[in-house]
């Protein structure tokens, strides 16, 4: 539901209402705090088709998320299931595969159109009580009061809440507000992502391509409505193309980017007949000093941002909610103050050093992969080629992929929280 007046006092104030900020909110409703949702993005914007070109591979855990938000049913017959992941390196053949049938049939993740992710959420917040959801209104300015903070926004209204939520990205003004740094750099790289139309079935394969200019990766997708001449379904699969930035393809016409594309694709689902529009998002890696801060806590892209190498950065952010979720449901239950430092350490203890490790890991796999040294090319094919033999550690990256390792929050695991 939506309202708006000043000085209500929330349970939670959430900033920003990103695919992890609307999971937050959502789930932080759903079992009883009194929650506000500000986003800067007018409604209109953000739902419209051309506002996010992005696709995501949700994960096993991600999915119990979205079952606990309410949303997997409607989102279900849009999410195309990976049966099996296959690795390229340069013009070599496939050096390694992760199949279905090696974790008994279960799906390494589902591809969802970021688009309808956002709609559904939307669509779920606007109907859930307890849930204030305030588009198009920029949070400006915080003052961290003892027992709750007070913040104002572009629009001249006021709010109150015992906790904040820091969910705006990698540019938070609500990390800047606490004077958090981060450690950062660029890839020099940015992610070209489209939806190529191609003639042959996927068979719900996601390949992973690396190349010396960064990975290209096809990721499997619904069909489309569309048909081909001899009355087949034309298939879809999500293309995420890294680039060394600097002249780019993103800027041919159509024909010149159709040739480039099934240069790359290779032949495993035929001949691309049209792609989807264009995007272009700047590769960075970026993480911050602290997640916390006076009765604050930052999750998602405004605690950290990674390569998308490995598919895991929403993944990661919904990890951050389903755990800070179970904190401060464990807190409200007890009685306790859901805004005191001694939760919020534990949240940082918690989130902190896996978020970190996965940021190295896609950093170092980057960094290994988009290298064109002989050396190195017949290093890394060795490492693969290991990885492929031993079944511990074949089964420690598929489990990695699943998202299944680490210490899982009980929303991940499918578990339900009191409250």
């Amino acid at each position: 539901m939506s309202e708006k007046k000043s000085d209500i006092i929330y349970d939670c104030v959430v900033v920003g209402a990103g695919l992890a900020g609307l999971s937050q909110s959502l789930l932080l409703a759903k079992h009883g705090f009194k929650t506000l949702c500000l986003d800067a993005i007018p409604k209109d914007k953000a739902l419209s088709p051309a506002y996010d070109g992005r696709t995501t591979a949700l994960s096993y855990g991600s999915k119990q998320l979205m079952e606990a938000c309410g949303l997997w049913e409607d989102i279900k017959p849009f999410a195309c299931p990976i049966k099996d992941i296959h690795i390229k390196d340069g013009p070599t053949p496939t050096l390694l595969q992760f199949l279905s049938d090696d974790v008994e049939g279960e799906s390494f993740g589902w591809i969802v159109d970021n688009q309808l992710l956002r709609n559904e959420l939307y669509r779920a917040a606007f109907a859930q009580d307890g849930l204030n959801l305030l588009s198009g209104e920029i949070a400006k300015d915080f003052h961290f009061e003892d027992t709750y903070i007070h913040i104002h926004t572009s629009n001249k209204a006021s709010f109150k809440g015992r906790i904040l939520i820091g969910a705006d990205g990698r540019q938070s003004a609500v990390r800047k507000a606490l004077n958090i740094p981060v450690k950062a750099w660029e890839y020099g790289q940015t992610a070209l992502v489209f939806i190529a139309y191609h003639t042959r079935p996927h068979n719900n394969i996601a390949v992973e391509h690396f190349r010396d200019q960064g990975p290209f990766a096809v990721l499997p997708m619904t069909d489309s409505d569309e048909t081909q001449a001899d009355g087949q379904p034309l298939y879809r699969s999500s293309v995420v193309w890294s680039e060394h930035d600097g002249p780019s393809f993103a800027d041919a016409d159509e024909q010149t980017f159709l040739t480039a594309v099934n240069t790359r694709f290779g032949d495993y689902f035929g001949q691309v007949l049209k792609t989807g529009p264009r995007a272009r998002y700047p590769l960075r890696y970026q993480h911050a000093k602290s997640y916390t801060g006076h009765r604050t806590a930052l999750i998602a892209e405004a605690a950290h941002a990674m390569h998308p190498i490995a598919g895991q950065g929403l993944n990661m952010s919904l990890r951050d909610v389903a755990a800070l979720t179970e904190l401060l449901v464990e807190a409200k239950d007890q009685g306790k103050d859901i805004g005191r430092p001694e939760l919020l350490q534990r949240y940082e203890r918690w989130r902190k050093p896996d978020n970190r490790a996965m940021g190295i890991a896609t950093d170092s796999l980057n960094r290994l992969f988009s290298n064109s040294t002989p050396g190195i090319r017949f290093i890394r094919n060795i490492g693969l080629e290991v990885v492929r033999l031993t079944p511990p550690a074949k089964g420690f990256f598929m489990k990695q992929a699943m998202g299944k390792l680490g210490r899982l929050p009980k929303l991940i695991r499918g578990e339900k929280l009191h409250g």
